[in-house]
């Protein structure tokens, strides 16, 4: 569909932009915007069904035990900021214990 209707708009374009353009050059337009559209509707359709997985999960864990899905949802956001936070923690430690050593 994508492609009939991108080859009517061509097949309806002014003659003038087909005397200055080669048939190499319209074609891979034609094949890169048409492979553009593919690829952009196929990651659309990915991430509807990851993130649809996700709250779906989410929601039975809920349903499975709230008491145990708010103590993980409160305590993942922390763990997740301790495990960026730690390695520059980590960077300044070595960085004493090096000159430390060196004395």
């Amino acid at each position: 569909m994508i492609c009939g209707n991108r080859c009517l708009h061509i097949y309806c374009g002014p003659t003038r932009y087909f005397d200055q353009h080669g048939a190499g050059h319209l074609l891979a337009k034609l094949t890169y915007n048409v492979e553009n559209v593919s690829n952009a509707a196929t990651s659309a359709v990915t991430t509807l069904v990851r993130d649809g997985f996700t709250i779906g999960l989410m929601g039975f864990m809920l349903y499975l035990n709230a008491g145990l899905s708010a103590i993980f949802l409160i305590i993942g956001p922390v763990m997740a900021g301790a495990v960026k936070y730690a390695p520059s923690v980590f960077a300044v430690t070595v960085g004493v214990f090096k000159i430390a050593l060196a004395i």
